[in-house]
């Protein structure tokens, strides 16, 4: 990745002109790495929002670019951005991570495949199935592990396949392919996985001559999705990196298994809370219909008390006849049924419910 030579001046126009992500991608870096140094130079960047403001015809504030820091650590008139050097994964900071019956032989890749995996003996009919030139990469079939390498790297690649996939199994993980994608599942997390040898562009003959690549004789392993990273030989050869891969991965794991833990406890939370909202409102709507009962028994005993003077006139000024003795017994009847005073209990009950 080529370094790029630009004023402080320029560099302030450039993040002023458009966001720093797309910028970084036209000057081949970082976009951390751009923002780090536009800091350490004291350049001011747009503050989250600019763009979208400017996206919809709103005004927007450049700020002015300030003093150059006092302890200068570039040239006065240029500076060299870098391409920040990849960080190792923080995960790997971790001691390694060593399961029952492990040990450092555990981990070691052999000079020859003994006694295969079910799947590396399926991986190798595949490979050697193809037909080679010394340009040729081949590739596994449908349904097998997914291994793409040179005629010359086959064995090497089979080998270090081996020995990853009974660390997997050892630890428990379950190994499945389909359509030409591997997956390995660690519990409930599934990442998919590839192995491959890396190659490099041929110059083209003629301008319109099809794109030439040659192996490298370099091996690449690769996870992808949530503890997505990529493993080849450089100062230490990929058979070197076994334990470094496996310790990624099952941090990687666990890390996600906390956060679906703790999203799971926040959402069991929520709904405690919403439950506990739910029985107080239920609560308050039984106590307004126990109320709205109390106020329309009271309203009903004081109609009653009217009813006993006008009952107690009626048959002081009216001649005791059957009939009418036995209209007053039915009057008298659903005047006690209809007592609030007996059904007292029956609003208790809402209140308790």
């Amino acid at each position: 990745m080529k370094e790029l030579h630009l004023s402080r001046e320029a560099l302030y126009q450039k993040v002023w002109s458009k966001p720093v992500s797309r910028l970084a991608d036209g000057l081949n870096v970082k976009a951390a790495g751009l923002r780090k140094y536009c800091r350490d130079l004291n350049i001011p960047l747009p503050d989250q929002g600019h763009w979208s403001r400017i996206k919809f015809g709103k005004p927007v504030t450049q700020i002015p670019l300030p003093p150059a820091p006092e302890i200068e650590t570039r040239a006065p008139e240029s500076a060299i951005i870098s391409p920040e050097p990849e960080k190792p994964a923080v995960l790997e900071a971790e001691p390694p991570i060593l399961f029952p019956g492990e040990h450092e032989l555990s981990f070691k890749v052999p000079d020859r495949l003994i006694n295969p995996d079910p799947l590396i003996i399926a991986a190798e009919k595949g490979l050697k199935r193809a037909r080679w030139s010394k340009k040729d990469m081949a590739t596994t079939d449908e349904h097998q592990i997914a291994i793409r390498v040179s005629e010359a790297h086959i064995g090497r690649a089979l080998r270090f396949m081996d020995t990853l996939i009974k660390c997997w199994r050892r630890r428990g993980y379950k190994i499945s392919t389909q359509y030409r994608t591997s997956y390995v599942h660690i519990r409930e997390v599934q990442d998919r996985f590839s192995l491959r040898e890396t190659s490099k562009k041929l110059p083209k003959k003629g301008e319109y001559d099809r794109q030439e690549l040659e192996p490298t004789g370099i091996l690449a392993f690769r996870i992808d999705w949530y503890s997505g990273r990529e493993w080849k030989d450089g100062s230490l050869p990929l058979e070197d990196q076994v334990l470094a891969i496996l310790n990624h991965m099952e941090l990687s794991a666990r890390r996600l298994e906390r956060s679906w833990a703790e999203q799971a406890a926040k959402r069991q939370a929520a709904e405690a809370i919403q439950n506990q909202r739910a029985l107080i409102l239920k609560k308050q709507i039984a106590n307004e219909q126990a109320f709205t009962m109390l106020v329309n028994d009271a309203e009903r005993w004081k109609q009653l008390k009217v009813l006993d003077d006008y009952l107690a006139a009626l048959s002081a000024s009216q001649q005791h006849t059957p009939a009418f003795l036995e209209w007053l017994k039915w009057a008298k009847l659903q005047r006690t049924t209809a007592d609030p005073l007996l059904n007292f209990n029956l609003s208790r009950e809402i209140i308790e419910e």
